[in-house]
């Protein structure tokens, strides 16, 4: 099933938060927001040798109120920064989710997404599922880089398990070493902090690492890092590709 209605394609936002595939429980109809929005921060590891390790977002936006040890380097300019110009597809999953729901539990289906790499999982859910290509950008407002937002209107979505996954395409000669995993977000995402309530909003967190030498970020000139471990968890997660 395509999406038919894009509400507010690009828009830019002023906002840091966490990252990648993201956990739903079942709700009522009348629960669930037909519009969300999706914030995507692109943040690049500046330490080449940095593991990372696929990591579940919670779909909350991280602050220095709710950081934790295991994703605070994602707003600590010291050991991340965010990165323009790279482009994630987006498609809807929800019929593909269907699918291997008739074979698979949900974990095993995210588990499966995680280890897929992205040509293969756009082969599988064909043009006809794209709805649109995004772009990390900077914001005008505060020169935050590497931030992207999207909109859609989910009322022509399925009903069941509503699916949107993000893979992340990355330009030629980039100094990125490896694509993002594939982000799925099985809707509706029900607000961490509010039992029952579900969020209109979900912010994502994709991460990389640098080839080995720092890249144009926007004219700030990043410090030297320090090596340090990288966050781990479950829920969307976001990290390096398994395979490529």
């Amino acid at each position: 099933m395509t999406l038919r209605k894009i509400v507010a394609s690009v828009a830019f936002i002023i906002l840091l938060a966490p990252l990648g595939l993201v956990g739903h429980r079942s709700a009522q109809a009348a629960e669930i927001p037909q519009e969300v929005t999706f914030v995507l921060h692109k943040r690049v590891f500046l330490n080449p040798n940095s593991i990372l390790d696929s990591q579940i977002n919670s779909g909350l936006e991280l602050t220095p109120e709710n950081v934790t040890e295991e994703n605070d380097a994602l707003i600590d300019d010291t050991q991340t920064f965010g990165i323009n110009g790279i482009n994630f597809d987006v498609y809807d999953a929800s019929a593909y989710l269907a699918g291997e729901l008739a074979q698979k539990t949900m974990e095993e289906v995210m588990q499966a997404i995680l280890e897929t790499d992205s040509d293969t999982l756009r082969e599988t859910l064909t043009a006809e599922n794209l709805v649109t290509t995004i772009t990390t950008t900077q914001d005008p407002q505060t020169g935050e880089n590497g931030m992207v937002t999207l909109t859609l209107d989910l009322s022509e979505v399925a009903e069941q398990n509503p699916a949107i996954l993000f893979l992340e395409k990355l330009p030629n000669n980039s100094v990125i070493r490896q694509e993002a995993a594939p982000m799925l977000v099985v809707l509706p995402v029900e607000d961490p902090m509010n039992e029952g309530q579900f969020l209109d909003t979900i912010h994502l967190y994709p991460k990389n690492v640098l080839r080995g030498r720092l890249p144009q970020t926007g004219g700030e000139e990043k410090p030297k890092p320090s090596p340090t471990p990288t966050p781990g968890g479950r829920l969307p997660q976001t990290g390096e590709a398994k395979s490529i």
